[in-house]
């Protein structure tokens, strides 16, 4: 009862964190997989977006984009597991202007 309290307290006093509730319900050890599947998605979903920007690339530049890619998807998807989707959207952006910044650096 107490903890049902504090668990409405936090939700009155987080409104914004929606999906926070629900972070836990994959099984302790089953999650990796579906991440893992999820992950490769991910970094596949990155390739047309470098298609669409650089036309053709080898073969090799296509493996480190979705293998890059896949590594931070792991990582967006254990902090989904670990703290809630707002964790994994707010790496996510982070990840894409930092990347951004060191774009304007390098070039």
């Amino acid at each position: 009862m107490i903890l049902a309290r504090a668990q409405r307290a936090r939700w009155e006093v987080d409104g914004c964190f929606v999906f926070s509730q629900n972070q836990r319900k994959y099984k302790k050890n089953g999650w990796h997989a579906e991440n893992v599947v999820s992950a490769l998605l991910f970094g596949a979903a990155h390739l047309p977006a470098v298609a669409a920007k650089v036309g053709e690339f080898a073969s090799r530049v296509a493996v480190l984009i979705v293998g890059a890619n896949t590594v931070f998807g792991i990582l967006f998807g254990y902090l989904f597991w670990r703290f809630g989707l707002e964790a994994a959207e707010i790496t996510h952006a982070s990840a894409h202007v930092a990347s951004y910044v060191v774009s304007i650096f390098v070039a």
